[in-house]
């Protein structure tokens, strides 16, 4: 029997986390703590009515089930997370996962300075809807924004930070995602960052340098403030020279063709792109809390990439009219649907958020708006308390189907998930 090292060593860590946990929660409460959560997640595609075709060949599921159970929890300088996934698909797909989420270990060396070293999500962005200068976390997606379902993941690193006076601080991180070779939302990358922070009156903010190996290196800054006690402000913006990001070779070369091996390269850009974001928060007294946003992202597809992606698509579609066999054109419309980005496939999107609380029911609704075509995502969730440790939630999320729209090629059209959660 073979075995896989990988999986073995990230069970083993996981089992000796949670069980060390558990352990020092028993003998010390006040130093530690531990959650778990359970969670029931149903997909609805429909792919099959709008643009893509649903069969047992080419494994586009149009729907999905999923059960997971998470814990997290922190002792001795020592936080961690993890996750068992248990999935399955309308095409009678089973699937099992066990994941290390994080394990983070931090020192303090003295007064001012700690280092901190393992796999852990690092925020630096002040946004909802995109991260900017989210480098060293799991990128917000569309079908989840608030990450009901824990598929958040951290990054391997090792980072030092001190403070500067009374007013600033300055990070150093080094990441090296070896185990990962997707280069998808901030995975598979060599890089090293340096962001000196601070505040001043009712402002904070960051400039941020950073380096990713053989794939350029950019420049960033945050900024968040508030004004009076209802409203704040905030934003951020990053140029990067170079990219890290794939392409699909028919969106480059000029006739549209079959390919017989991955078509995505690393798309060599030898001049600046910029992200940015720019949003505001409005909590006016004995009313819901108000959030607007505003993204863009130079690398999403422009209108000309955009329609030529569709195409593609339509090209690969009609093999059944040739003598292409259906399991080649199965395959290239698999790789077809790698373009579509969880984050975002396009460029400029909008955000809209209510929350609140009725009845001692918390309460949020939004949309999502992709600027460029008018896609709409709208997502509902309501969280209750059951009582001081334990709570309840329940997500729903529905995007437009309207045909050669973004949103429509999403995995997930519908989606609803119910999440219970209790800490110790």
């Amino acid at each position: 029997m073979k075995i896989n090292t990988k999986r073995t060593l990230n069970l083993l860590i996981g089992i000796a986390a949670i069980c060390s946990g558990a352990l020092h929660a028993q003998t010390n409460d006040d130093a530690s703590s531990i959650n778990y959560s359970i969670v029931f997640s149903n997909g609805l595609s429909k792919l099959n009515a709008s643009e893509f075709p649903v069969s047992a060949a080419n494994r586009f599921a149009s729907q999905t089930h999923n059960l997971s159970m998470s814990a997290d929890g922190d002792f001795a300088g020592i936080s961690w997370r993890a996750r068992a996934l248990f999935s399955r698909d309308d095409v009678h797909t089973n699937g099992k996962e066990f994941r290390i989420k994080e394990l983070n270990k931090v020192w303090t060396v003295s007064d001012r300075c700690v280092i901190s070293a393992g796999k852990r999500i690092l925020a630096w962005d002040v946004g909802y809807l995109a991260q900017p200068v989210g480098f060293f976390q799991t990128q917000t997606v569309l079908t989840d924004l608030v990450d009901t379902a824990g598929n958040s993941e951290g990054l391997p690193l090792a980072m030092f930070s001190c403070s500067v006076g009374k007013q600033h601080a300055v990070d150093v991180v080094y990441s090296d995602d070896f185990d990962e070779s997707s280069m998808v939302n901030n995975r598979g990358l060599r890089q090293a960052a340096l962001r000196l922070s601070g505040y001043r009156g009712q402002t904070s903010y960051a400039v941020i340098a950073r380096q990713v190996k053989n794939g350029g290196y950019g420049f960033g800054t945050t900024v968040s403030t508030t004004i009076g006690d209802e409203l704040e402000l905030h934003g951020s913006l990053y140029a990067h020279h170079g990219s890290t990001q794939l392409l699909h070779r028919g969106l480059v070369d000029s006739a549209a063709q079959f390919w017989r091996a991955d078509p995505y390269l690393p798309y060599a850009k030898n001049s600046f792109s910029t992200q940015a974001l720019l949003g505001f928060t409005w909590t006016p007294r004995d009313f819901p809390i108000f959030t607007v946003e505003f993204s863009h992202n130079d690398n999403g597809l422009n209108r000309a990439q955009w329609q030529r992606w569709q195409e593609l698509v339509t090209y690969h579609q009609k093999a059944h009219q040739t003598e292409i066999p259906k399991s080649f054109r199965d395959g290239n419309l698999l790789w077809d649907l790698k373009t579509i980005n969880q984050q975002g496939t396009r460029r400029d999107y909008a955000y809209v958020q209510v929350q609140g609380t009725v009845a001692d029911i918390g309460y949020s609704i939004g949309q999502k708006l992709g600027l460029n075509d008018r896609s709409i995502g709208s997502f509902v969730s309501l969280r209750k308390e059951l009582n001081k440790t334990s709570y309840v939630m329940l997500a729903l999320s529905h995007f437009s189907t309207a045909k050669h729209t973004e949103f429509a090629y999403l995995p997930s059209s519908e989606a609803v998930t119910l999440r219970i959660g209790s800490s110790f």
